[in-house]
């Protein structure tokens, strides 16, 4: 897990830890393209350390992928919303953005120079000067004209982003290291990751690229003459070596004339040259895809594979069903900063975005200036889509003269069709799986609105049954199934119990909730005549009573502390039986004592079906574990009563033992599973035993012969 590091705006040692890390960034997303967009979204709650250090200007460090030219980035934070719900988004740009902000002086006309001597003579003419490196090992020779002022309207555009930059020229892939800037014949390398297109993802663009990919070429080319003769192939057209694995045959027209052609030999040897080069029959690859999405339906190879992919780098997409490989380049990323992992990877064909230019991005930046809000973000989302429809087919089923249904489809046969709207007198409802459903978005005639993801302003509801609810902020109200949350009496007063600056607060019904501070002590009127505060946690109950018999609940008084509260009751006692539910997470940060008594776990033969021997080799799972010493990062601490032991460690890595590894419940950080690492170990030492009785009772009768022989 990284983290995000604040900086002042100058004068700073980066290497240090400036004024301290963002622990509390919400979702921080760094955004990269291939020759283009470098920037770093996030939000932050207002209490949090830190909030009133974050200014437009003041630099953040992070991560930006997973290699080694991504790790601490610098970036500028450019804007900072209005306070939202407690929350505020902060928008950033990389360092190499001061490029925008940097004019260009008037220069000369450099011919047939190499790049790395464009870039010089660029960093030359900067105005102001400014603190970059740059690079370059494209041998291409070119040229490059500085000599008209106000040709490039600032920096960044002349490095590419308008027609005679220096990207235009050259060619090659930037890549931008905090102040360095390279301009590499190759960004990237050949992964050996293989994307298998229908196995792990699905893409309605990717399939109508496949639909739309031509099988053959028509090739034609204009001879000079008098005459203006055409030339064409008797055949008329030429296939591809994939045009069997496509439905139908898909001819693309191909004017040759530019090779000066003569004869139609030379035109069928140039018409099978550009299928070759142009890889005809190939898809064109344009995927977007869910990095947790691909981990999946992957094993722990390809996930290590995936992870260690960076922009630019080429991977293969495999498109089982037409037996082809295509090579695709990584012309976007969005790394997760705070769970060092990709939330998405964009492919696409690097011809098709190297001409891109960094205007064109800058125009994208400013439609999306607060990308940070969810709301706006869906709502962008859904206009795009709308406006921008795949072709789809309108079906009046089963017919014009007997209508039940309205249909659109991505086919016209209901019996072909994925992706299906279907609009009956039961309701509507999307399906991405054919006619027969299943309806993951729908709208049933008994009331009934089922979808997997919702994005709204506000949500009113009597009611909310749920599993797992993230936020900034719960304020009032009661939540059940998990915890207990009231805007009730507690004694004689009101309070509103809310969550948030790491803790449980509650407040006098009418105080300022937002002037207090995040140190601010659980306040708690008298408690009622039985001396008892009860507790639900799911469907069980404990509570807070006084076992001291000279100590009444009358004695106590507002503004005391929980842990004076506890005291003065005489401790917690359990008044019926304490149980957690399932998938609530129990948390300790102290030695869990048992007094002597033991630690159970049901294993009843009656509790358990499908018995058979285990498949588990003990002891080759065993030599996988790597034991270490270690500390625990002091920076991770919740709090100061959440705090993990300071002294040295003995133990296992979560990452390095995927055996005995889970998910956290509650959080995202690899665990032991210590139940199964017991059984391990028992499967371990019977495997040991049986290896020495064998041992032994070879070694028995050795020496039974040696002792026979000497007789």
């Amino acid at each position: 897990m990284s983290t995000l590091l604040l900086y002042e705006k100058t004068n700073n040692n980066y290497n240090s830890m400036g004024l301290g890390a963002l622990v509390h960034a919400i979702q921080p997303l760094v955004t990269r393209e291939r020759n283009g967009i470098f920037t770093l979204g996030f939000s932050y709650p207002v209490f949090s350390p830190l909030f009133h250090e974050l200014q437009t200007g003041c630099i953040i460090k992070a991560d930006a992928g997973s290699g080694e030219r991504s790790k601490g980035q610098r970036f500028e934070i450019v804007s900072i919303s209005k306070p939202l719900n407690g929350l505020i988004t902060i928008y950033c740009e990389h360092i190499s953005y001061l490029t925008f902000k940097t004019a260009l002086k008037k220069g000369n006309n450099h011919v047939n120079v190499s790049a790395q001597y464009a870039l010089e003579e660029w960093k030359k003419l900067l105005l102001p000067a400014r603190d970059f490196t740059v690079l370059s090992d494209v041998t291409t020779k070119s040229s490059i004209d500085f000599l008209e002022l106000g040709k490039f309207e600032n920096a960044r555009v002349a490095l590419g982003g308008t027609e005679g930059s220096i990207l235009d020229n050259f060619g090659g892939e930037y890549i931008f290291d905090n102040n360095e800037i390279r301009l590499m014949n190759r960004a990237g390398k050949d992964s050996e990751v293989v994307i298998a297109y229908g196995k792990n993802l699905t893409d309605l663009t990717q399939e109508e690229s496949i639909e739309n990919t031509f099988t053959s070429v028509y090739p034609y080319a204009r001879k000079d003459g008098e005459n203006d003769e055409t030339l064409i192939l008797p055949e008329l057209y030429i296939d591809s070596e994939h045009v069997t694995k496509y439905p139908e045959r898909l001819i693309k027209m191909v004017d040759l004339s530019s090779e000066e052609i003569e004869t139609i030999d030379q035109l069928r040897t140039a018409a099978k040259r550009y299928i070759t080069v142009n890889a005809i029959g190939v898809p064109s690859v344009n995927l977007a895809l869910k990095f947790i999405d691909l981990t999946q339906t992957a094993t722990s190879e390809e996930i290590k594979r995936l992870e260690d992919l960076e922009l630019c780098d080429n991977v293969t997409v495999a498109f089982n069903e037409l037996g082809i490989n295509a090579t695709a380049k990584i012309i976007q990323t969005v790394w997760n900063v705070s769970l060092d992992r990709y939330e998405s990877i964009e492919l696409g064909n690097a011809k098709s975005n190297l001409s891109k230019t960094f205007s064109d991005q800058m125009k994208e930046q400013e439609k999306i200036s607060d990308h940070l809000s969810i709301l706006e973000q869906a709502q962008k989302e859904a206009t795009d889509i709308l406006t921008n429809p795949a072709k789809g087919h309108v079906v009046v089923y089963p017919s014009l003269s007997d209508p039940q249904e309205i249909l659109i489809m991505d086919t016209q046969d209901i019996n072909t069709a994925k992706n299906v709207w279907r609009w009956n007198s039961g309701g509507l409802g999307f399906s991405s799986t054919g006619y027969n459903g299943s309806y993951g978005l729908a709208m049933t005639n008994n009331g009934a609105i089922v979808a997997d993801r919702i994005t709204t302003g506000i949500l009113r509801a009597i009611t909310i049954i749920g599993v797992y609810i993230e936020g900034s902020e719960i304020i009032g109200g009661r939540i059940e199934g998990a915890t207990f949350i009231s805007h009730a009496p507690i004694g004689s007063l009101y309070y509103t119990m809310v969550m948030k600056n790491g803790g449980i607060n509650f407040y006098k019904q009418g105080s300022d909730i937002e002037s207090l501070s995040s140190h601010a002590q659980i306040q708690v009127a008298p408690l009622s005549t039985e001396g008892q505060l009860w507790i639900k946690v799911g469907n069980s109950m404990f509570t807070i009573t006084g076992d001291n018999t000279g100590t009444t609940t009358s004695n106590l008084t507002t503004g005391l502390q929980v842990g004076k509260l506890l005291e003065a009751n005489g401790g917690l006692t359990a008044r019926s039986r304490f149980t957690i539910p399932n998938g609530v997470a129990l948390n300790f940060y102290s030695s869990l004592n048992m007094n002597g008594y033991s630690i159970l776990n049901q294993s009843d033969i009656r509790l358990k079906e499908n018995i058979e021997d285990t498949i588990v080799q003990g002891i080759k799972e065993t030599k996988k574990l790597k034991m270490v010493d270690f500390d625990w990062r002091s920076d991770y601490n919740k709090s100061e009563t959440e705090q993990r032991p300071d002294e040295r460690q003995f133990g296992m890595i979560a990452q390095y033992s995927p055996f005995l590894s889970r998910q956290g419940e509650d959080n995202h950080y690899l665990m032991i599973d210590v139940n199964k690492q017991i059984n391990l170990n028992t499967k371990t030492n019977q495997e040991l035993i049986t290896m020495v009785e064998n041992l032994q009772e070879r070694i028995e009768t050795i020496e039974r012969r040696l002792l026979d022989e000497n007789i």
